[in-house]
């Protein structure tokens, strides 16, 4: 399977350049904008929905078998009949193979497909080995962030090298959005269409505007909190506005803070997402406040949390890792005149974009180094 790859040609003439691209698509990538009620879905291999270009239909899945089917070819493609939640959403493929001990080969590549775009989202070499046993199903999993209203499948792409069956497809959201107006409490302020707002010389300041709403269904380990803000002047000062801030309402610990300033804002009027990093224990109870100072117009579209994942897979038996499939256009950065301070800050912004999903390729002492 070979991929036309573009590469979109800029040249960094200045530190600020570079700096404003990297960071650019770090704050923006990932916006999240799915309901915390959008069930598991899952898809038979074997189903109506499910198109094949190998194999047949076998008891409970789909099989493909060496010698008898077509390899090389897509042996399951699931469109997704309903609209998947923007934001973090992660796929399972359920799969079996009847030996994982002859060799290492690849097995199978599953992967997410944006249709809108003509992008793979998400994808994954699965080899025998990584069958924990023959002839049982195993659930392997990409996690991918889904566009608002973009038209996604779910594809099986068979090598050709072993018998392999596919049981079904499953889809899951790691995106909980609560609207401020709505799903969560409130100390001063008040509703103002789609979110709620807090005012000068209105409204009591120094207390929370939202906090809440004390949900303990949050998957363990890394997580992000999101916060969709907005002012009405961001040049005025660069006063406090707010303090974001993550609590586990078990134990009363503060699992992360931040103050936000009015010039974090880049433009007035329009929300802007601030997040921030935790982790999460099992089965604790979380709330997420927004403490109002009192010092600016602040209003609140939503708060939330999303799985924060990295896109990196790094199987045991391969050197090096995996990396998600690269942006369909990648920006190319020339900062071979740039000073080694400009250049050490580059590469560590370009780090921090490629690692969610390779977009920068950069020439920086006469070599191209995608990092």
């Amino acid at each position: 399977m070979k991929t036309a790859m573009k590469i979109k040609v800029k040249r960094a003439t200045s530190l600020g350049i570079a700096f404003c691209l990297a960071v650019s698509m770090f704050t923006f990538q990932g916006t999240a904008a799915g309901e915390n009620t959008w069930p598991i879905v899952k898809y038979e291999a074997e189903g109506s929905l499910a198109s094949h270009a190998t194999g047949r239909p076998d008891g409970d899945g789909w099989l493909c078998q060496t010698s008898i089917d077509a390899e090389n070819a897509t042996m399951v493609n699931i469109p997704s009949p309903t609209i998947v939640p923007a934001g973090k959403n992660q796929a399972s493929y359920s799969i079996k193979v009847d030996n994982n001990t002859a060799n290492n080969s690849k097995i199978v590549r599953i992967d997410v497909n944006d249709v809108t775009t003509g992008t793979v989202l998400a994808w994954k070499d699965i080899t025998r080995r990584q069958f924990g046993a023959a002839s049982i199903y195993q659930t392997f999993t990409v996690d991918f962030t889904q566009i608002e209203g973009h038209a996604l499948e779910f594809r099986v792409y068979w090598y050709g090298t072993s018998y392999t069956k596919v049981d079904y497809v499953s889809v899951e959201t790691k995106t909980y959005k609560y609207e401020a107006e709505s799903a969560v409490s409130h100390n001063t302020g008040r509703p103002d269409g789609d979110g709620w707002l807090c005012q000068t010389g209105i409204d009591t300041p120094n207390l929370a505007m939202v906090y809440g709403p004390y949900v303990n269904n949050i998957p363990a380990g890394e997580n992000r909190a999101f916060f969709r803000m907005k002012v009405d002047n961001n040049t005025a000062d660069n006063n406090k506005i707010a303090t974001i801030d993550v609590r586990d309402a078990t134990t009363g610990a503060a699992l992360g803070s931040q103050d936000i300033t009015r010039k974090q804002f880049n433009v007035a009027s329009n929300y802007q997402t601030f997040y921030l990093s935790f982790t999460q224990t099992e089965g604790h109870s979380l709330e997420f406040r927004v403490f109002w100072s009192g010092a600016s117009y602040l209003k609140v579209d939503y708060v939330g949390v999303e799985a924060f994942y990295s896109s990196i897979d790094w199987p045991v038996d391969q050197y090096l890792p995996s990396f998600s499939a690269p942006v369909p256009c990648l920006d190319f950065m020339d900062v071979t005149n740039s000073s080694n301070e400009e250049k050490s800050l580059f590469t560590s912004l370009k780090g921090i974009v490629n690692k969610s999903k390779p977009r920068i390729y950069s020439c920086e002492n006469n070599y191209i180094d995608a990092n």
